[in-house]
C-alpha cells in the first residue's frame, strides 16, 4: 500500500468522535515508576492541585458580561436572558463562580467539560446550564447523518441518554480534530506518576526513621534471641519521627557509627523540584504561582511574571471558553452578529497604585481618559451632575506649522430648510420601498413553500411543526435578508448611523414577523386560503418596517 492510500486510510469514514484509537475516555493506567495515574490519583499531587485549582478559581472569578455589538464600542446586555445565566446564576444550585470553576476544572484535568442545556418549552431559549461530569459522557458521531452527539450515564446503575450537539455546551482542550480534547492528565501520565512515586518514597523514608544512617556493632556474637530482643529495643525506643532524637543507651561494649546518607537519596529535595517544574510546564503555570521562588526569579519581578501568567497562561483558556459560549449559547447567526460574549481581565492586569496613577495622569492630560473613566476602572462611582465627563487637551499640541486653536468656537452652519429636508428624507425613503419589499416578497414566498410542504406532511401535529421550522429554520434566513437592506437604509437615512440600530431593527422586524405570522396561522379557518395570501402582505410590511426605522433613527 502505498503513502497516498495509507493516509486516506487515516481519514476514512469510520475515522470519527467515537473512534477508542483517537477519542477513548483516559482510563487508569500504571506508570513506569509504578504509580497508577488517572483524574482522580492525580489531584492528590500538590503541583497537580495547585495548577488546575489556579486557573479554574481564576477562570471561576473573573467577571463575565454579554454584549451588545455598536457601530463603536459596546454595551452590557442585561435585558438579554443569557446575561442572567452567565453572569449571575446558571442554574438553581450553583453561582455563576461556582459553575465556571466546575467546569474549567473538568477542562484542565479530562481536556473536556460538557453542560447540559434547559430551554423553556416556549421560545427554546436556555433557561439553565447544568455541569455533567466528563467521566459520564461519550462523544459518538453518527455514521449515516454525520451528525454529533452524545451518550451520558444518568446513574450507577449504567442507564444511559443520548443528546443531541445542540442540548449539550461542550468545549474541547488541545485535540486532534478539534472536536474531543485530549486529557492532559492522561498524556502525562509518566510525569505526574514520578511526583506520585517521589511523595510515597518520602513518605516511607520519614514515615520508618529506621534508615541505616547508623550502625550498632556489639563486640561479641549474639544469639537469633539476643538479636531479636536487641532489634525489638531498638525499633520500639528509637523508631519513627516522634523518637528520632531520644538519646540512645549502648550496653555491653556495642558502639555506634554515623553513615552519611547515599547520593541518590540526598537527592531527593533536588528530584521534588523538577517533578514540580515538569507539572508546571504541563499547564504552562509560572513557578512563583506554585510558591517556588529560587529559581527564575533573577530577571524579573513578580508583578511581570504575573503579567505573563494572565497573557500567556490563562488567556488560551479564556478565549477556549468565549468562543464555546457565543457559538453554541447564542442560537442564531443573527444573534452572534449582536452579541458576544467577553471576560473582564483587567483586574488582574493592574499595576501597583503608583504606577496606576502615574498611568491615569498620563491618560487624563494626554485627554484619552475623563474623570469617570479613571474613577471606573478603580471601582468609583462617577462624580454627580456629569462634572467627571469632562476631557483634556493639551493647547500646544497641533500640527507644525498650523495656526493656533482660535479661543473663540466658529459660527455653527445654517440648519438646512425643513421644507427642504423633508423632501430629501421622502425621496430616500421612497427610493428603498422597492428594497424592502422585494427582500420581504422573497421571504414570504420562501416561507409560504416552506409551510404547505409541511402542511402536506402534517398528521394532526401542525401546531408543533410550525413552531420548530419558526424557531430552527426562518429566523437566520430572515435575519440574512433583511440585515443588509435595514444597514444601507440607516447608512443614508441617517447623518450618525448607528450599528446597534440596524442589528435591533433587524432583530425586531423578524421576531415580530415571526408572531404576527403564528398569529395569522393559528386564527385561519383556511390554511391554503391564508398561505396564497402570504405574499400580498409585502407592501405593508415594508412600509411598517420602513416607519419604524425612521422613527428610531428620529429618538
Amino acid at each position: 500500500m502505498g503513502l497516498w492510500q495509507r493516509i486516506k486510510g487515516i481519514f476514512k469514514d469510520s475515522w470519527a468522535v467515537d473512534d477508542d484509537r483517537w477519542y477513548s475516555s483516559f482510563i487508569p493506567q500504571e506508570t513506569t515508576s509504578g504509580a497508577k495515574v488517572d483524574e482522580d490519583s492525580a489531584m492528590a499531587v500538590s503541583a497537580v492541585w495547585a495548577c488546575i485549582s489556579i486557573l479554574a478559581e481564576d477562570i471561576g472569578r473573573l467577571p463575565l458580561h454579554l454584549y451588545t455589538r455598536l457601530r463603536v464600542g459596546k454595551e452590557r446586555a442585561t435585558n438579554h436572558p443569557l446575561y442572567q445565566i452567565l453572569h449571575d446564576r446558571p442554574n438553581p444550585e450553583m453561582s455563576a463562580m461556582s459553575f465556571r470553576e466546575t467546569m474549567a476544572f473538568h477542562l484542565l484535568a479530562w481536556g473536556n467539560c460538557y453542560a447540559m442545556k434547559e430551554v423553556d418549552s416556549m421560545g427554546g431559549r436556555i433557561k439553565a446550564l447544568w455541569p455533567l461530569p466528563p467521566n459520564m459522557v461519550e462523544v459518538f458521531r453518527d455514521k449515516s447523518t454525520r451528525e454529533i452527539y452524545y451518550l451520558v450515564r444518568v446513574d450507577d446503575s449504567g442507564e444511559k441518554r443520548r443528546l443531541s450537539r445542540q442540548e449539550v455546551l461542550h468545549i474541547p482542550g488541545l485535540s486532534f480534530n478539534g472536536l474531543y480534547g485530549l486529557s492532559p492528565i492522561g498524556k502525562m501520565r509518566e510525569a505526574i506518576g514520578m511526583a506520585m512515586a517521589l511523595e510515597e518514597f518520602g513518605a516511607r523514608f520519614f514515615g520508618s526513621g529506621t534508615h541505616p544512617g547508623v550502625v550498632v556493632s556489639h563486640p561479641g556474637k549474639l544469639g537469633s534471641q539476643a538479636h531479636k530482643n536487641l532489634m525489638d529495643s531498638l525499633t520500639t525506643g528509637y523508631a519513627g519521627l516522634g523518637k528520632s532524637h531520644r538519646m540512645m543507651l549502648l550496653e555491653e561494649g556495642m558502639k555506634l557509627e554515623k553513615l552519611g546518607i547515599p547520593p541518590n537519596e540526598a537527592q531527593f529535595i533536588e528530584s521534588k523540584r523538577f517533578q514540580l517544574a515538569e507539572i508546571a510546564r504541563i499547564y504552562r503555570m509560572p513557578l512563583h504561582k506554585l510558591q517556588e521562588y529560587e529559581r527564575g526569579m533573577a530577571f524579573a519581578s513578580v508583578e511581570q511574571f504575573s503579567l505573563d501568567y494572565v497573557v500567556s497562561t490563562l488567556t488560551p483558556w479564556l478565549v477556549r471558553f468565549e468562543h464555546g459560549y457565543n457559538w453554541q449559547l447564542l442560537g442564531s447567526d443573527l444573534e452572534r452578529r449582536r452579541y458576544f460574549v467577553e471576560h473582564l481581565v483587567a483586574g488582574l492586569l493592574r499595576g501597583d497604585i503608583k504606577t496606576r496613577y502615574e498611568a491615569y495622569a498620563m491618560a487624563r492630560n494626554w485627554g484619552w481618559m475623563c474623570v469617570d473613566d479613571i474613577r471606573e476602572l478603580e471601582n468609583l462611582n462617577p462624580l454627580p451632575d456629569g462634572k467627571g465627563k469632562v476631557y483634556l487637551q493639551p493647547l500646544n499640541m497641533v500640527e507644525a506649522g498650523a495656526p493656533p486653536i482660535p479661543l473663540v468656537e466658529p459660527s455653527p452652519p445654517e440648519p438646512e430648510p425643513e421644507e427642504d429636508r423633508q423632501v430629501r428624507d421622502f425621496w430616500k425613503s421612497y427610493a428603498f420601498k422597492d428594497l424592502f419589499q422585494d427582500a420581504i416578497a422573497q421571504i414570504l414566498s420562501r416561507e409560504a413553500n416552506a409551510l404547505k410542504r409541511l402542511q402536506e406532511r402534517s398528521n394532526g401535529n401542525w401546531p408543533e411543526m410550525v413552531e420548530e421550522f419558526y424557531d430552527k429554520e426562518f429566523e437566520d434566513y430572515a435575519g440574512r435578508k433583511m440585515f443588509p437592506v435595514i444597514r444601507s437604509f440607516v447608512y443614508q437615512y441617517s447623518s450618525e448611523p448607528n450599528e446597534a440600530i440596524i442589528s435591533d431593527e433587524t432583530w425586531n422586524f423578524v421576531q415580530n414577523h415571526i408572531k404576527e405570522s403564528k398569529d395569522l396561522l393559528c386564527a385561519a379557518q383556511d390554511r391554503e386560503k391564508t398561505l396564497q395570501d402570504f405574499s400580498s402582505r409585502a407592501a405593508i410590511l415594508a412600509t411598517q418596517a420602513m416607519v419604524a426605522i425612521t422613527e428610531r433613527i428620529e429618538e
